[in-house]
């Protein structure tokens, strides 16, 4: 089912795609255009996608024309946010390529007089993906009551997703003893749990004729799942190499972001090791090295195995939640494992040949060379 669900929408961001050879994309230089078609092209897990088709066909009598095509816009969407994202983190790497500005960057090489950017062109085709993904979630043939419905929650979703960015930068400025572990969940929630996990889960359901009941309970059950997948990637970020996940190792520390890892530390270490974290989360351009250091200071601390037991609750709550759902069994059984299996905690192993803090900033010390 999952394979079925992927070779689906990638046959419709193939199809949209081909968008960039008609008016007005077809307008873009082609150098431009590619990259842009090849970004959305990218590899991925297609997440927020079979969400989507999984809450609806849990509720639906029938398949429906434009499902997958509806359901491929939601990566437009996950595209449109990772575009912008990259752009606040400074990250050069996604989905194992360049991220936007960067390619746009490459492009630009060895133009001269130029007034903008790759960053400037980057911010622009974020903007239009959030535009095609919305002109092409609206192709699905349902009733227009639900279709409606289904985009008042799209377009909240994005709302959310951007006070959650802007909610965690800000929160940059606070002082580390000021947050609380309900201030990270809202930020995970709003950043990443929305349009993750809740949204594409309440929006098939509403295109698939749930009722409100389990309308209800599908934001509460992404919510759950939101907050596991957002302490998952936190927990990456900190053991995981960067040419494994397709991104820079550390970064979430280098921005000085508050996550429930960074909050764990703080508060179950000692003095000295205190100091040394302000120091690297507090004030910006911290070396490799001061963040190699911070790294293991929170793997001391326990943070991980704290986080990966929250993670275990949260999706243990979730699926509680699910079972008493009224979605066909199928496809209830489909997405208790799909989520059991998407939500694996990563390997967090000390060994300083593998996973270890210590590891990831020499290998990615290393390839910087």
């Amino acid at each position: 089912m999952l394979n079925q669900i992927k070779v689906g929408v990638d046959r419709e961001l193939r199809r949209m795609a081909e968008d960039f050879n008609r008016p007005p994309l077809s307008a873009i230089p082609g150098a431009f255009s590619r990259v842009i078609s090849q970004y959305v092209g990218r590899q991925g897990k297609r997440l927020r996608s079979t969400l989507f088709v999984i809450g609806y066909r849990g509720y639906a009598a029938r398949s429906v024309r434009n499902l997958y095509k509806s359901a491929a816009a939601l990566e437009l969407l996950h595209d449109f946010i990772l575009v912008h994202d990259d752009l606040i983190d400074r990250a050069s790497l996604r989905r194992g390529g360049a991220a936007m500005h960067t390619a746009m960057d490459a492009l630009l090489n060895g133009r001269r007089g130029l007034r903008f950017k790759g960053q400037d062109l980057a911010l622009i085709v974020g903007d239009m993906l959030y535009a095609m993904a919305i002109h092409n979630f609206l192709s699905i043939q349902v009733s227009p009551v639900r279709r409606q419905a289904a985009l008042e929650v799209l377009t909240k979703t994005a709302l959310f997703t951007g006070c959650g960015e802007l909610d965690e930068l800000l929160h940059t400025l606070r002082p580390l003893a000021e947050v609380t572990p309900e201030t990270i969940y809202r930020i995970y929630d709003w950043k990443t749990g929305h349009y993750t996990f809740a949204s594409p889960l309440v929006m098939g359901a509403i295109a698939g004729g749930a009722g409100k009941a389990d309308i209800k309970a599908f934001s509460a059950i992404g919510t759950e799942l939101g907050r596991a997948f957002q302490i998952r990637d936190d927990l990456i970020d900190l053991y995981g190499r960067g040419n494994r996940y397709g991104k820079p190792a550390l970064i979430d520390l280098r921005e000085g972001k508050k996550t429930l890892l960074v909050w764990y530390a703080y508060h179950h270490c000692t003095e000295a090791e205190r100091a040394k974290l302000l120091r690297v989360i507090e004030l910006p351009g911290a070396s490799d090295e001061q963040l190699a250091e911070v790294a293991v200071i929170i793997d001391r601390s326990g943070a991980a195995r704290h986080a990966t037991v929250e993670m275990e609750r949260l999706l243990a709550g979730a699926v509680r939640k699910i079972q008493r759902t009224r979605m066909q069994a199928r496809y209830r059984d489909f997405l208790i494992g799909y989520a059991s299996q998407l939500l694996q905690a990563p390997d967090v192993s000390t060994d300083a040949t593998a996973n270890s803090p210590t590891a990831v900033v020499d290998a990615t010390l290393v390839a910087a060379r």
